[in-house]
Parts: C-alpha cells; structure tokens; sequence
C-alpha cells in the first residue's frame, strides 16, 4: 500500500485554486517511486473540498509510470484565496507535513531563547515524571469526578453525561435559561470563586456570552482539597447562580450572598497553602 499526502489550496467557496503538481508513490523500501503529473487532482476526481477538512479522493486507482498503485491520496484544505497557502521551501518543494509538525515541537514548543522559560518546561517535566505527581493528577480527576456528580445531582445539566478527567462543562439552560455565563463569571470572582465561561454545544449565545461554565479541579487540588470539599464548593456556586437575577445582558444580586460566600470561601482556603500539594 502506497500513500501520499496531497495538499489542495481551496478559496473560501470550496473552488480549488491550486494544487501540487506531482503525487510521489512510496514503495516499502522507504524509496520514491516515479512521480506521476497530476492537474487539479481535486477537481478532475470530483472531490468535495471544505476548508479545514481532510477527505479521501474518492477516485479511482491511480498508477505511477512504474505501475506502482496509489491505493489511497488525502487532500488537505486549506482556507485561502491565495494559492501559495501551502508551506514551500525556497527551492519550491512542498514541505510534508511530518516536517511541519516536527518544527512544531523543536523549536517551536520545546526550544526558545528565553532561559527562564526553558528552565520552567525542564521543571514541569521533572514534575511530570515523579511518582508524586501521578498521585496528584489522580487525585485532581477524584476530586472531579465527585464535583460533577454533585452538579448533576443537583440538577445541573452537564455536557458528556460526566467527565472523566480534570473538567467539567456546565449547560446553564437546563436551571437557569436567563442567566449567561458571562453573567456566573462575573459574580463568582466577586466572591473570589474564579471559573470560566464556555459555549456549549448548539449554543444560540455568543462567546462573549455564552451559556455555559467551564470548571476544573487542578488548582484546587494543588491546595490541597479532596473528595469531602467538593460538595461544598458546589453549594457555594450553586447559592450564587441560584440568586443571580438577570436583566438582559445584565444582571443584579443581593450583596449580602457575595458577602457571605466570599467569607466562607476565605475561611475554607485560608489555611492551604498555594501550593500545599
């Protein structure tokens, strides 16, 4: 079996504007076959391109002049007007995409001039490799865990049914359809309860909105918190969203609830540690 990426430039109807000229057949030995010409492959094989998908070339067998079958092509769309979207190198050669994603991790992701930032991934992975991290990661999914059942068992809509590692996507329309995220974002910090907002699926609010809450467990685990807490954050949270009164893209709360889960929040955290774990 032969493959071959071939990487397609498309404008933003779907019309191809370019293509690579040449599809290279592998043989086993790693070696390159003859390179067999090829014109608007994508057109020519009635392939329906959208930008950003890969697809297979629903075409039939194609044969390089060594009788060498291509049993499979994927052509990669690319949202462009400009047909030189592709990654060519100064002598014209379209790079594969193994080389991209190699330039990617190093030194895109693994190298960088700013020492500081080299000796943070060093100590991060150092981190990552210890036996009391993996106790750690183990316990930020328990804790999560426990933190979503309590959701659901308080009637909290939660995309996927659970989770099963370190977050939880909450849909707000179930128990409260007034009420954005944005909206539960706000008046948590105010009572310094930090979560984030986030669109949930087939969500009609904007991401400026949006009618989801997006909440993990890591920080929280880094201070030192297990399964028993977590009820209780939820009955914080929950208190808060349960008395938030919206109006519009606005929305009022009684000042005596910040008070008094911010209290309970600072009387809960004050003897852990940032970094208690």
């Amino acid at each position: 079996t032969y493959y071959k990426f071939l990487v397609v430039a498309v404008d933003k109807n779907g019309k191809v504007v370019s293509t690579s000229k040449t599809i290279h057949a592998a043989t086993k030995g790693g070696k390159n076959g003859n390179a067999k010409k090829v014109t608007t492959a994508a057109e020519k094989n009635k392939v329906s391109l959208k930008a950003g998908k890969t697809f297979k070339l629903k075409a039939k067998q194609i044969r390089a002049s060594k009788k060498q079958t291509i049993k499979k092509h994927r052509a990669i769309a690319y949202e462009s007007s400009n047909p030189k979207v592709a990654k060519v190198t100064k002598k014209g050669v379209i790079r594969k995409m193994s080389s991209l994603l190699d330039s990617a991790v190093f030194p895109g992701v693994q190298g960088g001039p700013l020492e500081h930032v080299i000796a943070a991934k060093a100590v991060a992975l150092g981190e990552a490799l210890s036996d009391d991290y993996k106790t750690y990661v183990e316990q930020v999914k328990k804790n999560a865990k426990v933190m979503c059942d309590e959701f659901i068992r308080k009637g909290y809509g939660v995309v996927s049914g659970g989770t099963d590692n370190h977050l939880m996507l909450i849909d707000l329309r179930k128990n409260f359809p007034m009420v954005t995220g944005k909206m539960v974002e706000n008046t948590l910090v105010r009572a310094d309860i930090t979560v984030n907002k986030n669109m949930v699926p087939f969500d009609s609010r904007t991401p400026f909105q949006t009618s989801g809450l997006r909440i993990g467990t890591p920080a929280i685990t880094t201070r030192g918190l297990k399964e028993a807490d977590m009820p209780v954050i939820v009955d914080m949270i929950d208190n808060v969203i349960s008395n938030i009164k919206p109006d519009g893209n606005q929305c009022t709360i009684d000042e005596d609830v910040i008070i008094e889960t911010r209290k309970k929040v600072n009387t809960m955290m004050s003897p852990r540690p940032l970094f208690a774990w």
